[in-house]
């Protein structure tokens, strides 16, 4: 009877953060499969597009030098996540590599001044609605302990279906790029800071709205449109949200189902 109780418990409590996940995963795949998104002419306040082009940096954001140092040219934004090893080994069949697991502790979004050029025109990024979504603070805000900032029951920013980046990862131990983390413990020497970069000259897919700030227009995101950026082509961009979405919105009503019948049979 205990050990039904606690398949019950666990598989209800692990159920709600893959129902968030799917959530937040239907949330920019209906409006992209619905044709929310379309390639016009950067022109009108409101519109909302899918331009595909490459990047132009004008201000890197803090911490792209410590983080990507041999990296040219400049950086726009990166994504980044303080993590920890796990006693577990994952398998990288692509590179023929293994190596520990790492858990994510806490994530988010460094970016600079940089835009997308397209046929359709010139557009800055902002993505401002990516960090109000996520509740992510700075990097250099981070604070390392025990006990993380916050619980979340929905996505993090490194797993976040509205940014999802294939550029190479840099890892650094924390002690190597100290200067970039607020404060930390006295066991901070366990974890590790890893990075996405968005540089210059990389080409990028980018889902948002449009409006115009002094004359330039920038995309930004909202509730009903969200911004969503990937250095994948559109096609891939549906073909990972049509894997994310089978996977959580077929786990979380399995979980359901799990806890129900094990919380029947007590």
């Amino acid at each position: 009877m205990e050990l039904n109780i606690f398949i019950s418990l666990v598989s209800g409590v692990l159920s709600v953060p893959y129902f968030s996940n799917a959530i937040s995963t239907l949330k920019i795949f209906r409006p992209i499969r619905s044709g929310t998104y379309t390639e016009k002419q950067i022109a009108d306040t409101g519109d909302s597009v899918v331009l595909r082009g490459d990047i132009t940096v004008y201000s890197p954001p803090e911490g792209s030098t410590q983080l990507f140092p041999a990296y040219n040219p400049a950086v726009g934004a990166y994504l980044w996540r303080i993590s920890h090893s796990d006693n577990l080994y994952v398998i990288n069949l692509e590179n023929r590599t293994i190596s520990r697991a790492k858990v994510g502790y806490e994530s988010g979004i460094e970016y600079g001044d940089f835009s997308i050029t397209t046929k359709e025109g010139t557009a800055k990024i902002d993505p401002a609605w990516l960090i109000r979504t996520h509740n992510t603070i700075s990097l250099s805000e981070a604070t390392i302990s025990t006990i993380p900032r916050t619980i979340n029951i929905s996505p993090s920013m490194w797993s976040s279906p509205y940014i999802y980046l294939r550029s190479t990862e840099t890892v650094h131990e924390i002690e190597d790029v100290n200067d970039l983390i607020e404060s930390k413990d006295d066991g901070a020497r366990q974890y590790y800071v890893q990075a996405k970069p968005i540089g210059s000259e990389t080409t990028l897919t980018v889902y948002g709205n449009v409006h115009t700030e002094d004359g330039t227009s920038v995309l930004y995101g909202t509730n009903a449109v969200p911004l969503a950026i990937t250095d994948q082509e559109p096609a891939e961009f549906r073909r990972y949200l049509t894997r994310r979405l089978v996977k959580y919105g077929v786990l979380a009503p399995l979980l359901v189902v799990i806890a129900i019948l094990n919380w029947f049979v007590i």
